[in-house]
């Protein structure tokens, strides 16, 4: 009974110690942000605050993936807890930190470059971190099939790729980054119609080379939607110029998709061709 007890009292000791040490962390950060003035020399004020929580809460969440992958003293002894319970706030700040800084324009002091700036690198890693994180298992994601995981880190990374082109149009187009303004856009009705198409047509060719019926339709789901909008809105706008050069990139895209990606045959289908090909030899 006592050492049952002790077990227990040791449980929650380990868990109450690691919240704390977050919470040291968002105090600590909030000192940071107020102090420093390096990075707002190279970098907007709001971008700035976004890298700093990046820097602090990353290393936590690394560490925490490490430890899980070499499994030292304590993941051995309190496995449950630095696998499920532990790592659950962190991954969740830094899940929420990534929708954030999607708000944000990422702006710098200099030459600002898609892909290759402090925000849009930031959130990439965020996205393997989470890609790691699940196939380390934590926070219950050991308890998710692996095409939920799959899903989720898709969903993220085409998240972060829309984002990326409508940072690049606000700085090179001077649109402003406003989600209203953007969306009534012709420009960027045009450069998201041509993007999900060729989103659309990676996947479907991905599908069809590891023969996966189900992410082919997802493909094709998404292109049906991508028809669906350039009906409605891009061709539906006073400025029709970028509507019909998105219009044509479309059907362009589409009939590669039509020579290169056909839809992947079903396994009943597969299986009746090897075993014709297996009777004719």
């Amino acid at each position: 009974m006592e050492q049952r007890q002790w077990d227990i009292g040791l449980q929650f000791a380990h868990l109450v110690s690691s919240l704390l040490s977050l919470l040291l962390l968002l105090w600590q950060v909030n000192g940071v942000i107020e102090h420093t003035t390096f990075l707002q020399s190279v970098m907007a004020p709001e971008t700035a605050r976004l890298f700093i929580w990046f820097l602090v809460f990353v290393p936590s969440v690394i560490l925490l993936i490490g430890l899980n992958s070499q499994k030292p003293w304590p993941i051995t002894t309190w496995k449950i807890y630095y696998q499920d319970f532990i790592p659950a706030p962190f991954l969740f700040i830094m899940l929420g930190w990534f929708f954030v800084a999607s708000r944000e324009s990422g702006s710098i002091l200099e030459f600002y470059l898609p892909v290759l700036n402090p925000t849009d690198l930031a959130q990439l890693a965020v996205i393997l971190l989470m890609a790691f994180a699940m196939k380390a298992g934590l926070s219950f994601s050991h308890t998710c099939a692996n095409r939920i995981k799959m899903a989720f880190i898709g969903f993220l990374a085409f998240l972060w790729i829309n984002i990326v082109m409508l940072r690049g149009i606000h700085h090179y187009t001077l649109i402003a980054y406003d989600s209203e303004i953007l969306w009534h856009s012709p420009t960027v009705q045009m450069a998201l119609s041509i993007l999900w198409t060729i989103c659309a047509l990676a996947v479907m060719n991905i599908a069809r080379r590891i023969q996966l019926r189900q992410l082919w339709i997802l493909g094709a789901g998404l292109l049906a939607i991508v028809v669906i909008k350039l009906a409605l809105k891009d061709l539906s706008g006073s400025s029709t110029l970028a509507g019909i050069v998105s219009f044509m990139a479309v059907g362009i895209l589409m009939l590669l998709i039509g020579y290169l990606s056909p839809i992947p045959p079903v396994k009943k289908q597969l299986a009746a061709d090897a075993k014709s090909e297996e009777s004719s030899q």
